[in-house]
């Protein structure tokens, strides 16, 4: 009866009860905003907790709705890039003419690009049922990955279309 799942289901309950009174512009960012206004709303069997124990629900009760929207076209935008990179990366490994001037290359930067993605989309799966963003080093982290990879991915992606100093496209 007493388990991190109970915890957690009776945070969210707490939590969601927040959003009633504060769906659309949330209660502020970080600790000292939830720390002041959770008590109020938190079941007797959970008196104190340090955040909603949930990715998507810690901002949407930190930043309302629009911030959370706001976040998944973020996301999306993310996956959109990536998914380009990783077609493109396919699609013309599979042609005749090296993708970059050494296939090595090639194989790292798509192994790299894959490695970071994995990465990301891990802590955010985990951030489903924990806020994993609790810790600095941790936000800090998932932050310069994505980064990375978006990086890692325009740069690829234009590596792949460009030989020579002549644009190809994807048909080429």
């Amino acid at each position: 009866s007493d388990s991190s799942v109970t915890y957690r289901v009776h945070i969210w309950e707490g939590a969601l009860a927040m959003l009633g009174d504060f769906l659309w512009s949330g209660i502020g960012i970080g600790y000292p905003a939830w720390e002041k206004i959770y008590p109020s709303y938190a079941l007797e069997a959970i008196g104190e907790a340090p955040h909603a124990h949930s990715l998507p629900l810690t901002l949407l009760v930190e930043l309302g709705v629009f911030g959370l929207l706001a976040f998944l076209v973020v996301v999306l935008l993310f996956v959109q890039s990536q998914n380009r990179f990783r077609h493109a990366s396919r699609g013309r490994a599979a042609g005749d003419e090296p993708m970059l001037p050494d296939e090595t290359d090639t194989a790292a930067v798509v192994r790299s690009a894959a490695a970071l993605r994995a990465g990301i989309f891990g802590a955010l799966v985990f951030g489903l049922a924990d806020h994993a963003w609790y810790n600095y080093r941790v936000y800090l982290m998932f932050w310069l990955l994505f980064g990375l990879a978006s990086a890692l991915s325009r740069v690829g992606y234009a590596a792949l279309f460009h030989r020579d100093g002549a644009v190809m496209t994807e048909n080429s």
